[in-house]
């Protein structure tokens, strides 16, 4: 009877054993599931110098060390501004390139937290300043934001990366740094704004998508303030891009001079014409040439170039030579009221460059003529606006008959200069 006694026992000593390593294998479970779950929910430290995760950005704690991050890297740009090296016009694009683009991740994290434009942006500011913080950095790959800047307006962004690539080219480095943020403000999603929106399909979680292509070539001014968003941070872009190229800059500046110069109605006078063979200057000729005067006095970046004229009914080297005197005439008065002989230029042209292709008394009056070119400090020559001839001085046609004619003893000579 001891025999069936003991095997109950030491099934019983077994039974609780394996009761006990079932219970411990357990708990060991239930202790590496805790942990995970509390890995899980606790907050995610980013790496050094980075931003937090998106889906750990729910703290107040965790965004101010992000901003804390932003505010870092930020120092971190002005302490790599100087004023010495070999490279100072390179490293000043970059950097302020690179500053706008900090400006941009602090404006997308904080109406965007749970975006990755903020992130982004950041990786293109420290991709940036790498170079000049250590020079063995590999390059790292461009970021979602500026492939997206790129594919809606690739003109523009082909212009950026041309002068951020020739620094001597840059006129004004803020402009140039703005004119690529306003490209990336064209491309990122706008941030939503915590009022109620209508949305007209879809949801809040699936943003529209649109098939029209953005124009790449549009101006600020020629921009509606009812146009989309994207196309007005076109058009600023395209503004500021001209602000910062040097050679826009010359162009503008040169259009500009261009436009103040051809206000100036004395600037507009260009002909001043003759009598038949004559090469003295009439009253409204007169009256012209002084506001001409005082317009190289006013003016005085501009040279005059003084080209006489006649009609084709002379001798050619009579014509040449009363066309010269012509012209000389003008520069005589004018460096009489004022106007130094070493910026005119006098030519003679003789009847080879004829005002009018016909025959009447009123086509030779435009020929007998002295033509006024302003030019500018390049050589180019001031456009005209008004050439109108106001002070014609037609011949009068006096008809004879040949018995006339024999009658006076008149005969026909050769022919006089006119």
């Amino acid at each position: 009877m001891s025999m069936p006694t003991d095997r109950r026992v030491r099934r019983t000593d077994l039974s609780c054993k394996g009761t006990t390593l079932m219970s411990h294998r357990s708990r060991q479970v239930g202790l590496v599931i805790a942990a995970l779950v509390l890995a899980a929910c606790a907050p995610h430290r980013p790496a050094p110098g980075a931003l937090a995760p998106v889906n750990a950005r729910g703290t107040n704690e965790m965004r101010l060390a992000d901003l804390a991050v932003l505010d870092a890297w930020e120092q971190r740009r002005v302490a790599l501004l100087r004023n010495d090296g070999d490279d100072l016009s390179a490293r000043g694009v970059a950097l302020a390139r690179a500053g706008a683009w900090l400006v941009f991740a602090r404006e997308a994290y904080v109406g965007q937290p749970h975006s990755r434009n903020a992130a982004d942006a950041l990786a293109e500011a420290r991709t940036l300043m790498a170079p000049y913080e250590r020079a063995d950095d590999a390059p790292t790959p461009r970021s979602a934001l500026a492939t997206s800047a790129d594919r809606v307006s690739p003109d523009n962004w082909a212009e950026i990366e041309r002068l951020a690539s020739t620094p001597g080219a840059v006129g004004d480095v803020a402009s140039l740094a703005e004119a690529e943020i306003e490209l990336v403000r064209a491309a990122a999603p706008p941030v939503r704004s915590l009022a109620p929106a209508v949305m007209l399909a879809g949801s809040s979680r699936e943003p529209i998508t649109s098939a029209v292509a953005l124009p790449t070539t549009v101006t600020e001014t020629s921009v509606s303030p009812l146009s989309c968003p994207a196309v007005q941070h076109i058009a600023r872009a395209v503004a500021l891009l001209g602000d910062a190229d040097v050679v826009l800059q010359g162009e503008a500046r040169q259009a500009a001079k261009i436009d103040r110069l051809q206000q100036d109605e004395r600037v507009r006078a260009r002909l001043l014409h003759f009598a038949l063979a004559s090469d003295n200057v009439g009253m409204p000729s007169a009256a012209l040439l002084s506001g001409v005067a005082g317009a190289l006095r006013a003016h005085p970046e501009l040279q005059l170039v003084i080209e006489g004229h006649a009609d084709p009914r002379g001798g050619t080297d009579d014509n040449r030579t009363l066309s010269g005197r012509r012209a000389t005439m003008v520069r005589d008065i004018l460096a009489d009221s004022g106007v130094s002989d070493d910026r005119m230029l006098v030519r003679q042209f003789g009847a080879r460059r004829r005002a009018a292709a016909g025959t009447t008394v009123i086509d030779y009056a435009r020929d007998r003529r002295v033509q006024l070119k302003f030019l500018l400090p390049d050589g180019e020559e001031l456009p005209i606006i008004d050439d109108s001839a106001v002070d014609l001085q037609i011949e009068r046609v006096v008809t004879r008959s040949a018995a006339m004619r024999r009658r006076a003893g008149i005969r026909r000579s050769t022919r006089a200069p006119r």
